[in-house]
């Protein structure tokens, strides 16, 4: 766990990066709440906006929430991508400097595998997803 620490704290900006993005994409759901307040208040007579300019509302909602989603999940992909490699690269040199040992090539890839990926299923995404 120390490990993936290091390598987690490696890459603050991203982090930083994605949890500007996922607080953006809460307050543009939030809006979401205030835009089909206006559109109901409109049809119902007790606002008077035109239908551009709520088609113009709208259309700049989806463009916004569409926009931060996949930059956020951008960012988290490119954070994962990041650390695993870090990570991967660090147990091939403890392998590859170790004397103890001698392990084929495809057991350390097997190994690898299964190791990175259950790391990146059950903290990675985890701690993506907590913010």
């Amino acid at each position: 766990m120390e490990t993936i620490k290091k390598y987690i704290l490696k890459y603050k900006f991203l982090i930083l990066i994605n949890a500007i993005l996922i607080i953006f994409v809460s307050a543009l759901k939030a809006l979401q709440a205030i835009l089909f307040k206006i559109i109901v208040d409109t049809s119902v007579g007790n606002l008077n906006y035109s239908i551009s300019t709520l088609i113009w509302y709208s259309v700049g909602f989806l463009i916004a929430v569409f926009t931060a989603e996949t930059l956020s999940k951008a960012a988290s992909a490119a954070f994962n991508k990041k650390v695993l490699i870090d990570y991967k690269q660090s147990i091939i040199e403890s392998f590859i400097n170790s004397k103890r040992r001698k392990i084929t090539s495809s057991e350390l890839i097997s190994l690898l595998s299964n190791d990175v990926r259950m790391i990146e299923s059950n903290y990675l995404t985890s701690l993506i997803n907590i913010m």
